[in-house]
């Protein structure tokens, strides 16, 4: 704590309104007593915290299930499967473990137990293991496991309240910082399972197969307790088997859209594979993706993923970035705005929803600029100090700022857009349409040096300027034609 200056010790200075007696002694004596009082409270506290912290960090389970007796083992196993059935909604945004309690109301967030204990501890558990920090702290210096048991319980309870608020990202990274707090030879069980969880709700299997498989042991993957990692795997597979058959395929250009159907088949002979198991949501929801990829009307794929929607909304939501997206571009404003409300539900902290949402009011039939520019703040608002999206949000204020026919406000933001493209080596979504856009703004702002630039790289990595873009700068085509085409170089 260098940044910090060093208080007085208790009774180095006087108290303000006590006068100080000449004869200290039997006071000192009083203050060693309590002192010796204090650290025996402590000592006995951090006992029963030690505890508290191993039963909260394995979710009220201390005993792992392989240790119990054979008669029970059966019976714990259906249990275990019957709370793995429970809906991830349903769960108690408390202890993430057991069902919401909704004798309260359908939309109570705790289960019974829970409810309880908030009953009981109206500070909730955060504020009562913070006070009494604050307490012990107060009393007597701060022994280095409480310090740590208390850091870990303080992350893991942000990371569950964040994940539980839909902010997937803030809860990740809360996980991660407790993960690396606690001790690497006796990592809590469930802090892996719960972060495991979070990397799957962004869609990332491979790193929750990864993490789990990293800190648990074959046991507990074998075990009810983390069955579910093994369903992340299942996933990752079929995800990986996926691309094995797309990957080239789509890469290529000389695929076309007539490609599209023999590709498609491809990936409906994952489902017969009855060895491996792939899940069919991915393989259904990947159709979609390569009749995206390779340009089919936009009408027949958005009905597709309606489909998918149909058959898997419940339980998947990664479909709901594509529907928003192409609810967006068919200029269905109510449409995008309801999957952009089930987003944001799962995960308040992604600005690309943001994106597609504004998009809705530029390619619908009443192009909006103002509110384009109102949602493209309201992402940056959101995603905070997690900007995944940003070169999109700079893009819909370039593109609403031209719309609005205000050419220096487009070329400051086509230009802050353009710098976290080359910041990320250029590796960002859309980076054609990026570049696109960026060079218009040079173009019709008079920077005919930076649209140079522009052009240049296109040319030495073997692309052309977009005809549209070169279109508008020769007159040959309406600003508002290139801006609200959702199928132009620049949506």
């Amino acid at each position: 704590m260098d940044d910090f200056e060093k208080k007085p010790d208790i009774g180095e200075e006087p108290i303000p309104g006590k006068e100080q007696s000449a004869e200290a002694e039997p006071e000192a004596a009083e203050s060693d007593e309590l002192t010796r009082e204090l650290e025996n409270i402590r000592d006995m506290f951090q006992t029963e915290l030690d505890n508290a912290t191993e039963t909260y960090l394995a979710g009220g389970d201390l005993q792992d299930c392989d240790d119990i007796s054979d008669g029970e083992s059966d019976d714990n196993e259906e249990a275990e499967e019957e709370k793995e059935a429970i809906p991830e909604e349903d769960l108690c945004e408390c202890c993430g473990e057991k069902p919401r309690d909704k004798s309260e109301g359908e939309d109570y967030p705790y289960c019974s137990d829970c409810k309880e204990l908030m009953r009981s501890y109206p500070l909730g558990v955060k504020g009562i293991l913070v006070l009494l920090a604050v307490l012990i702290l107060a009393a007597a210096s701060l022994m280095t496991n409480f310090s740590k048991n208390i850091e870990i319980i303080d992350k893991a309870v942000s990371a569950q309240e964040a994940v539980a608020q839909g902010k997937l990202y803030s809860g990740l990274y809360s996980y991660y910082d407790a993960i690396n707090s606690a001790d690497t030879n006796a990592m809590p069980k469930k802090l892996i399972g719960r972060c495991a969880r979070v990397f799957a709700k962004l869609n990332d299997y491979r790193d929750a197969v990864s993490m789990a498989e990293r800190y648990l042991e074959e046991r507990d993957l074998n075990g009810p307790s983390y069955r579910f990692i093994k369903q992340y795997s299942v996933k990752n597979d079929t995800i990986n088997a996926i691309e094995n058959i797309i990957y080239e395929p789509l890469s290529s250009g000389d695929t076309t859209a007539e490609d599209a159907e023999e590709l498609c088949k491809s990936l409906d002979a994952l489902k017969e594979d009855t060895e491996n198991n792939y899940d069919e949501y991915y393989i259904d929801y990947y159709k979609y993706v390569v009749k995206h990829t390779l340009r089919l009307p936009l009408e027949e794929v958005y009905e597709d993923l309606l489909a998918v929607d149909e058959k898997y909304g419940d339980k998947e939501w990664v479909h709901l970035y594509d529907l928003c997206s192409a609810a967006a571009e068919l200029g269905k404003v109510d449409e995008a705005q309801k999957y952009f409300d089930r987003i944001a539900k799962e995960n308040s902290e992604d600005a690309t929803a943001y994106t597609y949402l504004a998009n809705a009011y530029r390619f619908g039939d009443k192009v909006d600029p103002d509110k384009m520019l109102e949602i493209a703040q309201a992402g940056f608002n959101a995603q905070g100090q997690y900007e995944y999206a940003s070169s999109d949000l700079y893009r819909i204020e370039a593109v609403a700022y031209l719309l609005k026919g205000d050419k220096d406000k487009a070329y400051e933001a086509a230009t802050k857009m353009y710098s976290v493209v080359y910041q990320n080596s250029y590796s960002v979504n859309n980076l054609f349409p990026c570049l696109y856009t960026y060079a218009l703004s040079c173009s019709l702002s008079g920077k005919s040096e930076e649209y140079d630039d522009v052009n240049d790289l296109l040319n030495t990595n073997g692309y052309d300027m977009s005809q549209q873009v070169e279109s508008v700068i020769k007159g040959d085509m309406t600003l508002k034609e290139i801006l609200t085409d959702p199928e132009g170089d620049l949506a």
